[in-house]
């Protein structure tokens, strides 16, 4: 888990985009520095429509999360990776629908943690909303954490969300054991939720946007529909399965007839733990 940062530290932050800060400019947030948005602005000259691929991923966070809570009920969230405020937040759905439902948001940028403390709270009368500096590339330390610190109850059903996190991840390796043994360490009931970046609908424009993150300190790795699918091994895929995340609601209809699979890039699924999955 993080400690205190030191000035050398911080002012890297401040001098190197990050990934939450981009993605909130991309959403046309103000919380970001210079350095973000020149990022911003480099991804949106290889993808025009990476703003509205940035919206699509918001929404499939907000359609799953109201469809968790309110048909299957959910009530224990984890999500990772969980970024900067954004209008209507996961807890807010969550507990709109059920309010005792309990929350944690997980990232690793002190900014971001900042203000998700200090913004993104819990109701008077809703469940616990906890934010936990940890890194998706040790899921070990993460879900020690978890077991001693609460509040979530790992051995009840608790949604995983891992939406737009793991192509940060650039080594496979990696990002399929931290996958398997956050997944291994989840009730039976529990669903995994994720949206991955892609090259497959766009491979020229994408290559593009590779080596723009990648040169300004940012990099990022595509992955491909077996890949992406790789992470639900075990899992029950729901259907649509693996698609864009504009063809999994019928809520985002409208953004799927104006937007083809290259406006996107990215995969979406969400799968279900129905037995015990080895680490």
């Amino acid at each position: 888990m993080g400690g205190k940062l030191t000035d050398e530290a911080f002012e890297g932050l401040m001098t190197t985009p990050q990934s939450a800060r981009v993605y909130g400019y991309l959403l046309g947030g103000k919380d970001c520095f210079d350095a973000d948005r020149k990022l911003g602005e480099l991804i949106l000259q290889h993808l025009p429509t990476a703003g509205v691929a940035a919206l699509v991923n918001r929404n499939f966070m907000r359609h799953t999360t109201r469809w968790l809570a309110r048909e299957v009920g959910v009530e224990q969230f984890l999500d990772i990776g969980a970024g900067l405020p954004q209008g209507t937040n996961l807890h807010q759905i969550a507990q709109a629908i059920r309010p005792a439902s309990r929350v944690v948001y997980v990232d690793r940028d002190p900014i971001v943690l900042a203000h998700g403390r200090a913004l993104m709270t819990s109701a008077p009368d809703g469940g616990p909303v906890v934010w936990v500096d940890a890194d998706v590339r040790d899921p070990a330390a993460l879900l020690d954490h978890l077991r001693t610190a609460g509040p979530l109850n790992l051995r009840e059903p608790i949604a995983l969300s891992l939406n737009a996190v793991l192509h940060h991840v650039t080594d496979d390796a990696v990002a399929e054991k931290a996958v398997r043994e956050l997944v291994a360490a989840l009730a039976p009931g529990s669903f995994l939720v994720m949206t991955h970046l892609t090259a497959d609908f766009n491979p020229h424009v994408v290559d593009g946007l590779v080596a723009a993150c990648s040169s300004e300190g940012l990099p990022v790795t595509p992955r491909g529909r077996e890949a992406f699918a790789r992470y639900f091994t075990g899992l029950e895929l729901l259907t649509p399965g693996v698609v864009a995340p504009h063809r999994w609601w019928p809520e985002d209809r409208k953004t799927a007839l104006q937007h083809p699979d290259s406006d996107i890039c990215a995969y979406a699924a969400i799968g279900q733990k129905m037995r015990a999955v080895p680490s």
